[in-house]
């Protein structure tokens, strides 16, 4: 799992997970710093998807689901 966004943020939390059915749940995932351009980048094997950019806003809970076909 790979974070695009301002600089100096990251991604805490566990950033690699295994698949089950094609699927990898990442429930732990946190970017702490506000911004309005971050996308994330997922990879497994020979497969990579990065999301569309997104908003982390302050003081707000953001959760959303990104799929690609294998």
């Amino acid at each position: 799992t790979g974070v695009s966004g301002p600089p100096g943020a990251e991604a805490t939390g566990t950033l690699t997970r295994a698949t089950v059915d094609g699927v990898a749940v990442f429930d732990d995932l946190v970017l702490e710093q506000p911004d309005s351009e971050y996308s994330l980048t997922f990879s497994h094997a020979e497969l990579s998807v990065t999301s569309d950019d997104f908003a982390v806003l302050a003081d707000r809970i953001f959760n959303d689901r990104f799929e690609a076909e294998e």
